[in-house]
């Protein structure tokens, strides 16, 4: 006679399977004679772990696993389980950082990794960029065609600027479309903010070239001229050009509304928001300083619609106040 290896009833040394509990013995490979060496499995079901003798130690390769039924099987039977599993990944020792440079913290994740480690910044700084996930500050990318394109055209069109009168209107214009391909954000955003943008870097361009009407009907720069706010009055009054300067935005404001009522019909102010209305001024007399101001950025309409751009001219008192007359004529002002 021999016990069942499964139920534990007495059996005949013979039978093939156990009358009380019905398992099959014949497929058994486990006996009292049974090598030594520890029986090893990756997928342990139920049906082998009731072929397993009581008491019995097996090995459970690693990634192997056991079904509770299977665990509950074997700890009835007393059958101990020695797992090969490698030993637990050790805890990411950058995982912080990685979860700071993840959220955006970008400063705080390089100071604690550089305290974790002794890098430099830049070892520091390329680590926590490099996390996958991490914000992307589109400032410090390096440029692309289109942004290195229009970053020059605001750079030619900044230094038109600084030329003379007549290319400030250009100049504008390419800062204001260099500016809508350079600046990140929406069409809204790159347009809109580029407008005001080219406004304020045509004032300070304005500003520090100095352009300005030319004196005497002629061309000119007047960079090399003596600026008016810096000299007296009396002293300025004996320069034209410093007159000339002194007065010119009470002439674009006193003589705008005389200039208009010469118009039969429709006009049409074609000057820029920046551009001067009068681009040439002459001595009406000297001696008693008044100043003839000329321009041609105005266009009338006759009674049959057409358009004419005209030049006109506005004579102002000494003080700057006063029109004294206003005229004009088809044509335009020689370049």
């Amino acid at each position: 006679m021999k016990a069942c290896p499964f139920c534990a009833e007495q059996i005949q040394d013979a039978a093939i399977k156990c009358r009380f509990c019905g398992s099959e013995l014949a497929a058994t490979s486990i006996s009292a004679s049974a090598p030594s060496k520890l029986q090893r499995f990756r997928l342990l079901t139920e049906s082998d772990a009731r072929l397993l003798p009581a008491g019995a130690a097996i090995e459970l390769e690693a990634g192997g696993r056991l079904t509770p039924r299977v665990e509950e099987l074997l700890a009835s039977r007393q059958i101990t389980v020695r797992r090969l599993d490698p030993l637990p990944p050790a805890k990411d020792a950058f995982e912080d950082v990685r979860e700071l440079a993840v959220q955006g913290k970008k400063i705080a994740a390089i100071k604690l990794l550089r305290d974790k480690t002794g890098w430099g910044l830049k070892e520091a700084k390329d680590f926590v960029e490099g996390v996958p996930g991490t914000p992307v500050n589109r400032l410090s990318q390096p440029l692309g065609k289109r942004q290195g394109l229009g970053l020059l055209a605001v750079g030619i069109g900044f230094l038109m600027t600084l030329a003379s009168s007549g290319t400030i209107g250009y100049g504008m214009l390419m800062m204001w479309l260099g500016l809508g391909f350079a600046m990140p954000g929406s069409a809204v955003v790159r347009w809109g903010g580029g407008f005001i943008v080219t406004g304020i870097l045509a004032i300070v361009g304005i500003s520090i070239g100095g352009t300005s009407p030319t004196a005497s009907g002629r061309p000119g720069n007047t960079g090399t001229a003596t600026s008016s706010s810096q000299i007296t009055d009396t002293e300025c009054r004996k320069t034209l050009r410093c007159w000339g300067e002194k007065h010119n935005a009470n002439a674009a404001v006193r003589c705008r509304r005389p200039v208009e009522r010469l118009a039969k019909n429709n006009f049409e102010w074609t000057d820029g928001i920046l551009e001067p209305k009068f681009s040439r001024y002459r001595w009406k007399n000297e001696e008693r300083g008044e100043i003839t101001y000329i321009g041609d950025k105005i266009k009338y309409q006759n009674g049959f619609g057409a358009w004419t751009f005209y030049v006109y001219e506005c004579d102002l008192d000494a003080s700057g106040q006063t029109v004294l007359d206003v005229r004009a004529s088809p044509g335009r002002l020689p370049e």
